[in-house]
């Protein structure tokens, strides 16, 4: 009796739920143990998973019970059939306490009031808890394309090269064309041939990368697309203003690719950079909006324009967080920082709350 129960807890857990009820999982089950009949999908689905799911739910409940700290994780994705679904992780016991299909805009307060609704079911919402959710790349990728999804002009013009990448790389012919033309232009045949790369919407920075690529390759594509225009069909019409736009861009989104590169290369917790990065961000785009460069009436200088509109949006918040704020207060690389760019009035107001929480704790 022991050994069927545990392999009906064994095929439950491999959610063989698609192959259960065909004929050779029965033959393979029949093998193993002739007098066991596999339960059906429908009871998997609806009472078996359930069942584990609330014994796995009652042993992690006991151990956070006797926890004092925790720190919870959160990750969304999408599956294969575009459904979203958001993890909920606790790093002291590294057990999952929820997985759930998740409706609605992904934004903080949706997230947040789910996270407080699995915080008091668990019975850890007056134990202290950190939180990590999507990291900050996530929030500054946003910031990119929903400016350039409102500029129809330089996402006309985004499409336009990538459409090009894409026909070059999907040709092994293209990109025998493009190998011999920068060995023409650097008259070195066995120089190091780079590739162009592609703009991935899920990638990022992809974008960036793609017109770095492109303007490094510049004299190259341009022999190229002549040679190509004058006997085939034209691939690419490029001007030269085309040259100074992707200019332009890689220095409006060479601050942004700087910040997203260095947040999402440590291991380590980083979030005491969070407020001094926001701020330097902040500066280095007001800077741009004023900067003669980039005028209203340009694309670009819209681009900037929205850029910074959804920045303070999104960004203006962070030096108001008590959390991120004490990350960077006690952080010894950013000893001078709230002298240079912070309200010392904030600051001092900071430092007396905690200080007296503290106390506060080390009563109890």
């Amino acid at each position: 009796m022991r050994r069927i129960q545990l392999l009906t807890e064994k095929i439950t857990k491999l959610r063989l739920n698609n192959s259960k009820q065909g004929k050779g999982f029965r033959e393979y089950s029949y093998a193993i143990k002739p007098n066991y009949d596999p339960p059906s999908r429908k009871r998997v689905t609806e009472y078996l998973l359930p069942k584990i799911y609330e014994e796995d739910k009652m042993v992690v409940k006991d151990l956070l019970n006797n926890a004092s700290f925790v720190t919870l994780t959160t990750y969304i994705w999408s599956s294969i059939n575009t459904t979203a679904f958001i993890s909920i992780t606790t790093q002291l016991v590294q057990k999952c306490i929820s997985c759930k299909s998740f409706f609605g805009s992904h934004s903080g307060a949706n997230i947040g009031e789910l996270l407080n609704n699995k915080a008091m079911e668990f019975g850890v919402i007056n134990k202290d808890v950190s939180v990590t959710t999507d990291h900050a790349q996530n929030i500054l990728n946003l910031i990119v394309d929903n400016a350039i999804e409102n500029n129809k002009e330089l996402r006309y013009f985004g499409k336009k090269i990538a459409k090009f990448v894409t026909k070059v790389k999907k040709s092994s012919y293209l990109k025998e064309q493009l190998f011999e033309a920068q060995e023409k232009v650097s008259q070195r045949p066995n120089m190091t041939k780079y590739m162009l790369l592609q703009d991935v919407p899920t990638l990022w920075n992809s974008s960036y990368l793609m017109l770095e690529i492109f303007l490094i390759l510049k004299s190259v594509i341009c022999l190229f697309v002549i040679m190509w225009n004058e006997s085939k069909k034209e691939i690419l019409t490029i001007e030269f203003d085309d040259w100074k736009v992707i200019e332009d861009l890689l220095e409006v989104f060479g601050a942004m690719y700087s910040i997203i590169v260095e947040v999402s290369s440590e291991k380590k917790v980083t979030a005491s950079k969070i407020v001094p990065l926001s701020k330097l961000l902040l500066i280095r785009y007001r800077n741009l909006r004023v900067d003669s460069r980039f005028s209203e009436e340009s694309s670009v200088g819209k681009l900037v324009r929205d850029m910074l509109i959804n920045m303070e949006k999104r960004l203006l918040t962070t030096e108001n967080n008590a959390t991120l704020y004490r990350y960077t207060m006690f952080d010894p690389r950013f000893r001078d920082f709230e002298k240079t760019f912070c309200n010392m009035n904030h600051v001092e107001i900071n430092k007396i709350e905690f200080l007296a929480e503290c106390k506060k704790k080390k009563k109890h």
